[in-house]
């Protein structure tokens, strides 16, 4: 379920365990693999075939096969990328060919009232887009961090008609998952969205969630060292 790119908070409640007993679990694998933290345990699960990609197509044709492969792909350059200004648009992209969609967006939580959405990353159309920062109130994305994961096989315009003003082209289908931090707070979201029927093969939410855990770890490691840095200047400041 960790290779799924299920949170501690899912995987209790499959489990019917509390989050406390999944999270010392997770802690005593990665502490006996020597793995730091949750990417790097789905890394490992993914290359030891844990991750059954394949489960629910057990007739594959060439054409599956295909789609399985560049997913693949872009799962395993998505978790060795390193820290870096494009870390955020490389993942996006390699998310949408990985899954034959139009768009996809990675976005953190701002805001005082932590009731804002900003773009860390816009990807649509074969191209990068300019950053925006908008309400969660009443979006596609609120649903999302509401119940960790929002899906809308078509229209889903009627329902969010903000995302085509966002968007290049016309939004009819839409995938996003939470993302969270190690402690499980809610730290930001990422979407794809189609122009036409959302693509089945590969199966969009588990590669969504793999890659979402990625882009969670990056926004966690970004946030601590930013408050490094406060601190640091802080300290600078009161010296002098």
């Amino acid at each position: 379920m960790i290779g799924q790119g299920l949170t501690t908070a899912e995987i209790a409640e499959r489990l019917h365990r509390s989050e406390k007993t999944v999270r010392s679990h997770r802690f005593a694998i990665g502490r006996k693999l020597n793995l730091r933290n949750r990417v790097e345990l789905t890394h490992a699960a993914i290359r030891a075939g844990l991750v059954d990609v394949n489960q629910s197509n057990p007739q594959q044709n060439g054409e599956r096969d295909d789609h399985w492969r560049r997913a693949m792909q872009a799962i395993e350059a998505g978790m060795n990328s390193t820290a870096g200004e494009l870390f955020f648009p490389n993942l996006a992209r390699q998310a949408a060919t990985a899954l034959g969609v139009q768009s996809v967006v990675i976005s953190e939580i701002c805001g005082r009232e932590r009731d804002r959405l900003r773009s860390v990353a816009i990807y649509q159309c074969g191209r990068f887009e300019g950053s925006f920062d908008v309400p969660i109130l009443g979006s596609a994305c609120e649903a999302t961090l509401m119940k960790g994961s929002c899906f809308r096989p078509s229209n889903v315009a009627n329902e969010f008609p903000a995302l085509n003003q966002l968007m290049v082209f016309d939004v009819d289908s839409y995938l996003g998952v939470a993302l969270r931090d190690s402690v499980g707070q809610l730290i930001g979201t990422m979407c794809v969205m189609h122009d036409g029927p959302m693509p089945d093969e590969p199966q969009p939410d588990l590669v969504l969630r793999i890659l979402g855990s990625r882009a969670a770890a990056e926004l966690e490691r970004l946030h601590l060292q930013a408050r490094l840095d406060d601190l640091v200047g802080t300290g600078r400041g009161a010296a002098v």
